[in-house]
């Protein structure tokens, strides 16, 4: 005789077997207890999303290899090398900052495996001596320009995350010179920032620029192909500008932050 039993009528079917089981060992003469006793634990079904670590080890014993167990357990999923990304964890909620301490001595290790001694700077800046980064993080940072046009360059400064700091000196094609920044997002070595630009200011006699207005300017986006440079392309609101794209060359790099490929 066969059973064959849907997933509803076997969990219905698993319950009402640990019942009968229970009722069983309960009605047993003393005497029985003092043979073997098996007990049966029930946890539940699991959540029913994800991999199993049970199954996953059963596949792996079976001789399956990994892509074809995540293939298996995360359907409809590609598995593919990303550009590394700090991935932020949740330590409290409702809270700026959580102090972490400790009765005993200890040392804080940063990704790159540096030590940070106390009282180092903040999370996305560099201390002297921090060492070199790839160019999707702070390698990128430094001083940029089209070595086949002098006269104009930019910047470019990691802040933290996938935040970037660019700006650009440069002139309209009417010949007025312009000074365009803004802050974007960085996803690898690629970078999209949104730019505004200041216009209106006046040199004041022995003190700063004063009267200055912030319009929007456009967007840049700037893909990094290496360390050397990469290309920079420009689309502005305004018809004195324009859209364009030309090379990046590495003029400068910021001190004590390297970069490698």
């Amino acid at each position: 005789m066969r059973i064959v039993l849907s997933s509803d009528n076997l969990a219905r079917s698993m319950r009402r077997l640990l019942v009968f089981l229970a009722f069983a060992l309960l009605c047993l003469p003393a005497h029985a207890w003092a043979g073997t006793v098996f007990l049966i634990d029930g946890r539940g079904w699991g959540h029913g999303v994800g991999m199993s670590q049970y199954g996953a080890r059963g596949y792996a014993q079976a001789g399956w290899h990994y892509q074809r167990i995540l293939k298996h357990y995360y359907r409809g999923t590609m598995l593919q090398l990303v550009p590394a990304r700090p991935v932020r964890v949740l330590l409290a909620e409702g809270k700026a900052a959580v102090v972490v301490s400790s009765s005993k001595p200890f040392k804080v290790v940063d990704a790159r495996g540096k030590v940070r001694p106390a009282g180092a700077c903040d999370v996305g800046a560099y201390e002297i001596g921090g060492g070199s980064e790839r160019v999707e993080t702070g390698g990128m940072n430094g001083f940029y320009f089209d070595s086949n046009a002098d006269g104009h360059y930019m910047t470019i400064q990691r802040l933290h995350d996938e935040f970037v700091l660019v700006t650009w000196t440069t002139f309209d094609r009417d010949g007025h010179q312009a000074w365009i920044y803004g802050v974007g997002a960085a996803q690898g070595r690629n970078v999209h920032v949104e730019m505004s630009q200041n216009t209106g200011g006046r040199l004041q006699p022995g003190g700063p620029a004063s009267g200055s207005r912030v319009i929007p300017w456009g967007s840049v986006d700037i893909t990094m192909s290496g360390c050397s440079g990469g290309t920079f392309a420009y689309r502005s609101k305004l018809a004195a500008f324009g859209s364009g794209q030309f090379p990046l060359d590495r003029l400068a790099s910021f001190a004590d932050v390297g970069c490698v490929d």
